[in-house]
């Protein structure tokens, strides 16, 4: 997966930080961007995951997977009305 313009931990991991919402990440149905979007999106707890195929994938804390995960998270403005 390519995720381009992250901040880098001390094990050289990419974080995002607070104002970074100009990342760009892949955001793949399935992938973890659009996961972390669609729990948000439906108010599901914060769980990192991803798809590949019917495989669903556990992130670890610190990849450029949760990074992903987690920005797609907290960048969803629009949350599902189960009114």
């Amino acid at each position: 997966m390519s995720l381009a313009a992250c901040h880098k931990d001390q094990a050289g991991h990419g974080v995002p930080q607070d104002g970074d919402l100009d990342m760009k990440y892949d955001q793949r149905h399935g992938g973890p961007y659009d996961r972390g979007s669609a729990d948000a999106y439906y108010r599901r707890d914060f769980n990192p995951h991803y798809f590949e195929g019917s495989k669903r994938i556990p992130i670890e804390a610190g990849t450029p997977e949760y990074a992903a995960y987690r920005e797609g998270y907290l960048q969803q403005e629009d949350f599902k009305d189960w009114g």
